[in-house]
């Protein structure tokens, strides 16, 4: 599984579902288990805090522009007696795995980085949106090719953005060569995250804040999810053990295998594969 920020890769949007303005009566809380689609959400009024199931959490204001992720799990926070937002569903192609991020005019923190608007530009995005809404609910035979112009202009924005206050390359090197590094060393049950910074040539504690901070998951457990995937892979064949699987995919025991799955999954691997 590669892991990528919508802000610093160039994917193509593949279907415009839903475009609407709403509105939320608050103080509320709001459980979201498994968002339907992709999103990009603009704040008019309020605020809110949403908490992701891998331990993000940030709160958007007015001003605010919001991507949620397919799949994403979450829980909403309304803080105001009214949250006020346009919202657009649609979908990236799902090839790969996106994470949820934030651009704040309030200086909040997403992704790692610090990425606000000023004014002109929050009011420049906000009328990007009504465009959204206006060419969504006018009846034309060019609605939908403007509908998807306006959106590729939105995700624009938070690329345009994002690279304006990314860190510098050689971070972003050193985290793709760390990313190849795990996915080629990641069935060795010795692998360290020490040695991956001494490969890499940068401070563990430097590498696992970065790591962190750009992919919402420390270097661990990403390791940990390369093995179960590839654990799950061979689980496929029958004539392999459960214990061979294991240790195939990097886990020093069956014991620690069956006790990560089962945290991962909610069952046993045997119950899996079953």
């Amino acid at each position: 599984m590669r892991l990528f920020s919508i802000t610093e890769e160039n994917l193509y949007i593949n279907n415009l579902i839903h475009v609407m303005k709403n509105s939320l009566p608050g103080p509320k809380h709001l459980q979201v288990n498994g968002r339907h689609s992709d999103a990009f959400v603009y704040i008019l009024t309020g605020s809110c805090t949403y908490c992701f199931d891998d331990g993000i959490e940030f709160t958007a204001n007015a001003g605010d522009v919001l991507y949620l992720a397919h799949h994403a799990v979450y829980t909403m926070d309304v803080h105001s007696d009214s949250y006020d937002h346009i919202f657009c569903d649609f979908e990236f192609c799902q090839s790969k795995s996106h994470h949820s991020a934030l651009l704040s005019l309030h200086n909040t923190f997403s992704s790692g980085q610090k990425a606000s608007f000023s004014q002109h530009n929050s009011h420049h995005m906000e009328q990007l949106f009504e465009k959204l809404v206006f060419h969504f609910t006018t009846a034309s035979p060019i609605s939908h090719t403007e509908c998807i112009s306006v959106l590729y202009k939105i995700y624009g924005s938070f690329r345009s953005q994002s690279l304006a206050s990314s860190p510098v390359g050689s971070n972003q090197d050193k985290l793709e060569q760390a990313l190849s590094y795990m996915e080629s060393n990641f069935k060795d049950p010795t692998f360290s995250i020490s040695a991956l910074a001494e490969e890499i040539k940068i401070s563990e504690v430097y590498f696992r804040k970065l790591f962190k901070a750009k992919y919402h998951m420390t270097p661990s457990e990403y390791i940990t999810s390369l093995r179960l995937q590839n654990a799950k892979k061979l689980m496929r064949y029958p004539f392999l053990a459960l214990e061979e699987c294991a240790q195939q995919s990097g886990f020093s025991s069956l014991q620690y295998f069956c006790r990560v799955f089962k945290k991962e999954h909610g069952i046993s691997p045997g119950k899996y594969r079953r």
